[in-house]
């Protein structure tokens, strides 16, 4: 990929040039394309690891994923200083009335079943409302993934049962009781 450079220069600010830098070549060209120095080793023959769709779409994401992650919205409990979501409104409420079309749609457009159904937030327990009705939903659909939560750990995970599973919620903290 190419990208184009406008620098400026600091102690002449009318002094503006542009440049392309090609990230898999290594290359800087001025302004009329002419290559400045050589590429870093190695470059030249650079080919990604990951695999890529006919060279269009790298690292797309399909219909068949292995890890479902589900961002059930932005809000927090917390305004944690070094978190950059710290400005988003929180949530007054959140509703389960999403849940049925949320449901349909993961069939229409998902096949086979994701080893590991993950809930992003925000904080996801924030939206304990939604995640009651929708774990059970999602527990009939995927019945072999494991469900997992990406939490700050201070609101209180459902009851046994409340939310379609036994002792389906632990925590993996060290300082938690087993």
């Amino acid at each position: 990929m190419k990208f184009r450079l406008t620098c400026v220069k600091l102690d002449s600010p009318q002094d503006v040039k542009g440049f392309y830098y090609d990230n898999q070549t290594g290359l800087l060209h001025d302004g009329d394309g002419d290559a400045i120095g050589d590429p870093r080793p190695g470059l030249l023959n650079y080919t990604p690891s990951f695999k890529t769709d006919a060279g269009k779409n790298p690292i797309r994401k399909h219909n068949s994923p292995r890890i479902l992650k589900i961002q059930m919205g932005l809000s927090c409990n917390y305004s944690c200083s070094y978190c950059l979501q710290k400005h988003v409104p929180r949530a007054d409420q959140t509703s389960s009335r999403f849940v049925p079309g949320f449901i349909e749609k993961l069939k229409m457009h998902l096949q086979g079943e994701p080893q590991n159904v993950q809930f992003w937030g925000g904080e996801p327990l924030v939206y304990i409302q939604t995640l009651k009705p929708l774990v059970p939903e999602l527990k009939k659909l995927y019945p072999n993934a494991k469900f997992t939560m990406i939490t700050n750990g201070s609101g209180s995970i459902p009851a046994e049962g409340s939310c379609g599973g036994s002792n389906e919620y632990r925590s993996n903290d060290p300082r938690s009781e087993s």
